[in-house]
């Protein structure tokens, strides 16, 4: 695996233009039989000293590009010359402890840019991530799953009805009872009314005195 940190030949501040450039870069990757997993992050120093929010590309690759070759193609499609690659070792006399230590360094390399403040997250609540190949992006929201979710929905609109509620009103209620600590017993309260309405639900005014529903609000 190379750790890659690519630039812009000028200051891109446009996400849609970076990920633009970053399409053919993508291919380039596909035609070589390689994947990679990356990041946009925004260069800190420069937002700091000039208030300009500037694009530019952290990546693992699990295929060896050639540096020599790549940074004239790069130029010619809007990147710039500076091209940091950093090679992870993984062979097969290293031991399992070698291992593990350069497979941190990739997720430490990745994590470092995901998490830091200024990475992209806030400005224009643009995705900052970056997929070639077979990689994946995974998810740690929130989802019901084996066919719960089409009751849940049905959950949810059984509850606006009731109390004459548009729905952003209802993500409003849902952040006060995380804030209660009493989210996920809301959030089975809402499954168990889609549940009751499919074996027969029992009128609304039993579930007016549930403690996660509390009084109408419009």
């Amino acid at each position: 695996m190379y750790l890659w940190t690519l630039t812009f030949k000028e200051d891109v501040t446009d996400f849609r233009e970076a990920k633009r450039r970053a399409r053919p870069l993508a291919d380039y990757i596909r035609r070589r039989g390689g994947g990679a997993v990356g990041v946009w992050e925004i260069q800190p120093t420069r937002l700091v000293r000039t208030g300009v929010a500037v694009w530019h590309l952290h990546a693992v690759l699990d295929v060896r590009l050639s540096v020599v070759e790549l940074r004239p193609w790069l130029e010619a499609r809007g990147w710039g010359r500076m091209c940091h690659v950093e090679m992870v070792h993984l062979h097969r006399d290293m031991d399992v402890a070698q291992r593990r230590c350069e497979v941190r360094r990739v997720a430490r390399y990745l994590a470092k840019y995901m998490t830091k403040r200024g990475s992209g997250v806030e400005v224009g609540k643009q995705p900052t991530a970056w997929f070639v190949g077979r990689s994946k992006c995974g998810t740690v929201a929130f989802t019901w799953v084996g066919g719960l979710a089409r009751l849940y929905r049905l959950g949810i609109g059984l509850y606006l009805q009731a109390q004459s509620l548009p729905y952003w009103r209802y993500l409003l209620r849902l952040r006060e009872r995380a804030r209660e600590g009493r989210l996920w017993a809301f959030r089975d309260f809402i499954l168990r009314l889609g549940l009751e309405e499919i074996w027969g639900a029992p009128e609304f005014a039993g579930y007016q005195a549930h403690p996660c529903l509390g009084p109408p609000q419009v």
